[in-house]
């Protein structure tokens, strides 16, 4: 999960923007791999997998699209006006805010997915649980990878316990994978500690969705 903090290594802006591209990438594929396995089995949990993914995709996207246009607006610039400043803190806003939204809403539907109900109200209220707190808060940083984090926890635990229930090699990479989710979804954290740690809550995000992505592609396989 991406944002521009200010506390992030001033040499990872600019690549940054390419990986949430990658990580919106990535997450449109399992998206589509989550939606061809649900039109096979009609399993309940991965058609709302590749809702939420698809979800995640698009918030990549979105953030990816509005950080570019500020490093090629703004970041080439060797001095900014008062308008040029502007601009850019109109362009963080946008996207983050965008991104905000559809990652909870992406993470708010795994969540459900890990639920043994099939009740839209209560998909509706949850979403409205954790997209309104954004609207009416002064530390909507904190409040997201607060909210993102405690889904990603839940959602890691339900797929560690299914392995150890099961014990296939397949679940045992996607507890692994949504554990490595939730451990950087601690990134505003970590982030906080310095540029490096910051680094390495997004490289911990790239290889969580590598091994989701060498799942699904197993699944299919078979």
């Amino acid at each position: 999960m991406e944002q521009l903090v200010g506390l992030q290594a001033h040499w990872f802006f600019g690549c940054d923007v390419v990986l949430e591209l990658v990580f919106a990438v990535v997450a449109l594929v399992l998206a589509v791999f989550a939606f061809r396995v649900f039109k096979i089995t009609s399993e309940r949990s991965t058609g709302f997998l590749g809702a939420g993914f698809l979800f995640i995709s698009i918030s990549y996207f979105f953030q990816s699209a509005l950080n570019f246009l500020l490093v090629y607006k703004v970041g080439a610039m060797p001095f900014l006006t008062l308008n040029d400043f502007s601009y850019a803190i109109t362009l963080q806003l946008i996207g983050t805010l965008g991104q905000m939204f559809f990652m909870l809403i992406g993470l708010v539907i795994l969540l459900y997915m890990t639920f043994e109900v099939n009740r839209k109200s209560i998909l509706a209220i949850m979403l409205l649980f954790v997209i309104i707190p954004l609207l009416f808060t002064n530390i909507s940083f904190f409040v997201f990878y607060f909210i993102s984090t405690i889904c990603l926890i839940f959602v890691a635990g339900h797929f560690v316990k299914n392995y150890l229930r099961k014990k296939k090699r397949l679940n045992l990479v996607i507890a692994v994978a949504f554990v490595l989710l939730a451990v950087s979804g601690t990134q505003f954290v970590l982030s906080s500690q310095g540029g490096v740690l910051y680094v390495f809550g997004h490289l911990l995000e790239l290889v969580a969705y590598l091994l989701l992505l060498v799942n699904f592609y197993l699944v299919l396989k078979k």
